[in-house]
C-alpha cells in the first residue's frame, strides 16, 4: 500500500472516529437532560407525598377529635347537671327532642318516621338531617 493511501485511510478512520465520538457525546447529553427531568419529577412527587401525608395526619387528628367528642360523655359538675335539667327540652320515645323532630318535619316536609330516621342517620345533627332530606 502506498503512503498516500495509508494516510488517506488513517484520516478517514480518524474522521469516522471523531464523528462517532460526537454522536456518543450527543447521546450522553440527551440522556443527562432526560435524567435531570426525571429527577425533578421525583422531587415533585416526593414533595406532593409529604404534603399528602401531612394532610392525612391532619384529617386523622380531626377524626380522632370528633370521635372523642361524640363517643365519650362530657364530664359535668352538679351545677351543670341542674342547669341541664331545668333547660332540657322535652324528649319523645325516639330519643330526640320534640322540637328537633318538628323542625325536620317542617323544613324537609316529611313525616315523623322519616324525620326520626334522618336524625338518627345524622347522629342528632339537626342541620345535617334536614340537608340529607332536601
Amino acid at each position: 500500500m502506498s503512503s498516500t493511501t495509508m494516510q488517506f485511510n488513517n484520516e478517514a478512520a480518524s474522521t469516522a472516529t471523531a464523528d462517532r465520538i460526537h454522536q456518543l457525546e450527543e447521546q450522553v447529553r440527551s440522556l443527562a437532560s432526560r435524567l435531570s427531568a426525571v429527577c425533578r419529577e421525583v422531587q415533585n412527587l416526593a414533595a406532593q407525598n409529604a404534603e399528602l401525608k401531612t394532610e392525612a395526619a391532619n384529617w386523622r387528628d380531626k377524626y380522632s377529635n370528633l370521635q372523642a367528642r361524640f363517643s365519650t360523655p362530657a364530664a359535668t359538675d352538679d351545677s351543670q347537671k341542674e342547669e341541664k335539667e331545668v333547660s332540657a327540652t322535652p324528649m319523645d320515645d325516639s330519643g330526640f327532642s320534640v322540637e328537633d323532630i318538628e323542625a325536620v318535619i317542617n323544613q324537609a316536609h316529611v313525616d315523623r318516621a322519616t324525620a326520626v330516621t334522618a336524625l338518627r342517620a345524622a347522629n342528632g345533627d339537626l342541620v345535617e338531617a334536614i340537608l340529607s332530606l332536601s
